[in-house]
């Protein structure tokens, strides 16, 4: 499925699955690039609460010695405090492997209030911060008191230069998108 999806306009698709249903397919994370990665890996949080997470880290050299880390994450939908333990998580793996610049993509679940993206305060947001908030969870859910839980995060020194939110009849989140700029 992922093939299909990637086509012939990425030349690398890789998926790492959380849940494997009893009828067939996979659920987890996804990412494509139309550019090659120098590597990949994914990890599996150590603190999850009813399905295993995972966040997938991708690293691009974009000039000679200059690399991009691309992170692409899922975080637990059940409590603020799993999601800050996964955060912290995330964070330290961001902290060990240092890289020119960071975007981290995905699937928050930061859904009891905005406060929850201070913790990437750090970062600049497409999703809020200085941009609107933008509704990326498109179906009704009476446990949720924020549907802005997706969102593209960047290091300071990338320039965010177009963010669009398209809705989708395929999935119950939007597709948020951004063009960035990495003034190579």
């Amino acid at each position: 499925m992922l093939q299909e999806i990637a086509g012939t306009h990425f030349n690398e698709a890789f998926f790492q699955a959380t849940l494997t249903f009893t009828d067939g397919g996979e659920y987890g994370v996804a990412s494509v690039s139309q550019f090659t990665a120098q590597t990949y890996e994914a990890r599996t949080y150590q603190i999850t609460g009813e399905e295993k997470r995972v966040f997938q880290f991708l690293t691009f050299e974009l000039s000679p010695g200059k690399r991009l880390g691309f992170y692409n994450t899922h975080l637990s939908f059940e409590t603020p405090a799993i999601r800050a333990k996964q955060v912290a998580e995330l964070k330290k793996h961001l902290k060990t492997h240092p890289c020119e610049w960071l975007v981290i993509v995905g699937d928050f679940n930061f859904d009891q209030s905005y406060d929850e993206w201070a913790q990437f305060n750090d970062f600049q947001w497409c999703n809020g911060g200085e941009n609107p908030w933008q509704d990326t969870f498109l179906a009704p859910d009476e446990t949720m008191q924020v549907f802005a839980i997706d969102n593209i995060l960047t290091t300071p020194n990338v320039t965010i230069k177009q963010i669009q939110k398209n809705d989708s009849k395929y999935s119950d989140h939007a597709l948020l998108w951004a063009e960035l700029d990495f003034q190579i």
